[in-house]
């Protein structure tokens, strides 16, 4: 595992700076496009699962390399929106294109092939990317499985101007409140707290975004594709069994088909196997009930149908790489 550091660096060219702050872990990424300058913060932690990027310009910078026009996305284990706030973008959506404009959200459910295609001179956009697990526990609170298969295939509304600067600086102030004196010199104790309370404001971010989207484009009866169908009712399947049942071959009874005719229609559909959708909500809810409740690791394993706790244990570090007591200890609330 990197160990944890913190590197800034600053650079001053043509009145654009950069400044980047890098700890251990990501996962959800933030990208506005300013006039002037080319910001980047990013936060890479354990505590505190997120980070910034802020920059300009006909590009957009990533993680790793610069993102041009015509590029691959990989959207993997990952879900977020993009909001244009000025000029125009088209971007392809399991190919299918959409050309935004200001006010215009786009949003992506994980495992899309999102391809950005082109930008006008003067747009100016921001995206924000959540790994799936920081934001699937919201999801089981929030909404529904049919909802979100319905976004899979609705991906794109508009905002009245109202809520859209509404939004818009919900999320400007989350990004001030990380980039502050006060967030970055405090330790300890008033540290925890303040991550606490930027990660409640990043949740409660996610939930604007889905009553936003369900107010402005309600949900309507879908004409699915056979494959469709069977990948919906898997996500209703998973969504109501995994605390009791992570076997692919109960799942593909579920809809009478064979494990392998099973596993490859989900893989095509969605870009993971049955496995990795299983694992993936599996730990996610594991991780929210060890940060959130005071229930014993024994209690845990029992609670997702594990047989003992070194069962559990020996699963939660095979996807995580730590042990259900580290991950508590370092991300209790």
């Amino acid at each position: 595992m990197t160990p944890k550091c913190i590197i800034l660096i600053r650079k001053v060219q043509k009145n654009v700076k950069i400044y980047c702050r890098y700890f251990c872990i990501c996962s959800i990424c933030i990208i506005f496009v300013s006039n002037c300058r080319i910001k980047i913060f990013c936060m890479l932690t354990e505590r505190l699962p997120f980070y910034f990027v802020l920059l300009n310009g006909n590009s957009a910078v990533g993680l790793t390399k610069e993102i041009s026009d015509g590029d691959f996305v990989s959207t993997i284990g990952l879900c977020g929106f993009l909001i244009c706030l000025e000029g125009e973008i088209r971007i392809s959506h399991d190919g299918t294109i959409y050309k935004m404009k200001r006010g215009d959200v786009y949003l992506n459910t994980s495992s899309i092939i999102l391809r950005l295609l082109s930008r006008s001179a003067n747009f100016r956009g921001v995206i924000l990317v959540s790994k799936v697990d920081f934001v699937i526990s919201l999801v089981h609170k929030a909404t529904s499985p049919q909802n979100i298969l319905y976004i899979r295939s609705n991906p794109c509304i508009s905002l009245a101007p109202d809520a859209f600067d509404k939004f818009k600086s919900q999320v400007l102030d989350l990004y001030d409140s990380i980039g502050s004196d006060r967030f970055m010199d405090n330790e300890n104790q008033t540290e925890l707290l303040l991550v606490e309370l930027m990660k409640a404001k990043a949740q409660c971010i996610c939930y604007e975004l889905f009553l936003l989207f369900f107010g402005n484009h309600p949900v309507k009866p879908l004409e699915l594709s056979r494959a469709d169908e069977i990948f919906h009712q898997f996500m209703l399947d998973l969504n109501a069994n995994y605390k009791t049942e992570r076997k692919v071959e109960k799942y593909a009874e579920m809809q009478n088909l064979t494990p392998r005719y099973f596993s490859k229609l989900i893989r095509d559909r969605s870009g993971l196997s049955p496995v990795q959708w299983v694992d993936q909500t599996i730990i996610a809810e594991a991780k929210q009930v060890l940060e959130s409740t005071s229930m014993s690791i024994k209690q845990v394993a029992l609670e997702f149908g594990f047989s003992n706790q070194s069962f559990f244990g020996k699963y939660f570090r095979q996807h995580t790489g730590i042990s259900p007591f580290q991950y508590r200890k370092r991300n209790a609330r």
